[in-house]
């Protein structure tokens, strides 16, 4: 089933343009799955965390002053690669793929 989600998550088969979070209240934007993944350029990578702080999937984290891309949790939205300064931060095409969701921003 899984692609190390952990505890924390469910995994979840969606198609591109599937509606899977709803980050706002009240009627606010939702973020929609895409065929995309986020991919960093190690050599661009400055550390300024700000692709960390931005995610909103938590999908973004530091190892060794370099960003990771959690592949099971990148919804592919690029909020990350639009905040990146040094532009280390790209989509890539990707299929129809497991992504995780984390329960508590899950849409009904």
């Amino acid at each position: 089933m899984g692609l190390g989600c952990g505890n924390p998550g469910i995994v979840a088969s969606l198609v591109p343009g599937e509606t899977v979070l709803d980050l706002g209240s009240g009627g606010g934007p939702a973020i929609t799955y895409t065929a995309y993944i986020a991919v960093v350029d190690e050599d661009a990578c400055i550390d300024c965390e700000a692709c960390v702080d931005i995610c909103p999937m938590e999908a973004v984290r530091m190892t060794d002053g370099i960003a990771r891309v959690d592949e099971a949790r990148c919804i592919g939205c690029g909020v990350c690669a639009g905040h990146c300064d040094t532009e280390a931060i790209a989509l890539k095409r990707t299929g129809q793929r497991e992504v995780c969701v984390m329960p508590e921003k899950r849409v009904a």
